[in-house]
């Protein structure tokens, strides 16, 4: 359990391997711009920065494992988008081109 009289800034990752980690008490703001990894994650009671929002929230699950996030929030959370990289574009276009090649082959 972490517990914390002030604010909480974490710019890079949080890597956590003693069973749950708990944030229950934080007085100030949770600022993590980076990554949390740990067996079970609780957060609540403080306000919590994620991407570029706040609010108080609950969340609960490990955001490097792959497990669930539950993200309970009465503020507002803005996440910016990142953009589809160029490779991304050639490789649906030329899938497409195998599959019609496919196809005429198939019905010749």
């Amino acid at each position: 359990t972490l517990i914390a009289n002030g604010d909480i800034n974490i710019a890079g990752s949080l890597n956590w391997s003693g069973g749950r980690l708990s944030l229950t008490s934080i007085a100030g703001n949770f600022n993590l711009s980076g990554s949390i990894a740990a067996d079970s994650v609780a957060l609540s009671a403080g306000t919590i920065d994620l991407a570029n929002g706040s609010g108080i929230a609950l969340s609960s699950g490990s955001l490097i494992s792959g497990r669930d996030i539950q993200l309970v929030t009465n503020g507002g959370i803005v996440l910016s988008t990142v953009p589809v990289p160029p490779a991304v574009w050639l490789f649906s276009s030329g899938l497409l081109g195998l599959m019609r090649v496919s196809r005429r082959n198939q019905s010749g």
